[in-house]
């Protein structure tokens, strides 16, 4: 990951429905932290809208920062939950760097 890399969401309800969160831009990008921008509009029910952004903390085994939970993974994907709880988003990069 990098700054200006680009990132698919998509987010399953509780019922078990899909949803298209749309596109995120990386647009600052630290030794600690990675903040993302909403950049498309996802479908119909999409939870965020063009320009908000989320910063995720990259390590945050000591639990005291309140904010995004966020799993990364080993292929550049990542998982947020939202405040620590609810529907976790998937971001999954449209191209491999």
């Amino acid at each position: 990951m990098k700054k200006g890399c680009i990132y698919d969401c998509d987010y399953t309800s509780g019922g078990g429905c899909s949803y298209d969160e749309g596109q995120w831009l990386v647009t600052a990008y630290t030794p600690k932290t990675v903040v993302i921008e909403k950049i498309t509009e996802g479908s119909f029910y999409s939870y965020y809208k063009i320009g908000d952004t989320l910063k995720l903390i990259k390590d945050n085994s000591s639990g005291r920062y309140k904010g995004n939970t966020v799993n990364w993974w080993d292929d550049d994907s990542f998982t947020v939950y939202p405040q620590q709880c609810g529907t976790p988003f998937l971001f999954t990069p449209l191209e491999r760097w």
